[in-house]
């Protein structure tokens, strides 16, 4: 069958996935990135920054919209639940930590 646009962007191609967060009280939904936001992440040269924002970039609402829009919200909570969740998003955009630290550098 031949696409038509209209078949492409009507079509949802992320990756979810339900992360219990028991310290937090409930589970948080993630899904992978969009090309956009992968190269939005390229530019971004402070590794701190980058975890932050991928985390954010990639945490939604029932709804689809973006869980985190303040970054404060995370940098208050436990390294442990956050760098849980962040391993839980690299491991869903098959990504490696090696591969975060490369888009960090250029």
């Amino acid at each position: 069958m031949r696409l038509s646009l209209q078949d492409i962007q009507n079509n949802i191609d992320y990756k979810k996935k339900i992360v219990p967060m028991p310290e937090w009280g409930g589970d948080i939904e993630i899904r992978t990135l969009s090309v956009k936001q992968e190269l939005q992440l390229s530019e971004i040269k402070d590794n701190e920054d980058l975890i932050f924002k991928l985390i954010a970039m990639c945490c939604i609402n029932e709804d689809g919209s973006l869980l985190f829009e303040d970054l404060e919200v995370l940098k208050k909570k436990s390294s442990e639940s956050v760098m849980r969740l962040y391993h839980e998003i690299i491991g869903l955009n098959k990504k490696t930590d090696n591969d975060i630290e490369e888009l960090a550098k250029n």
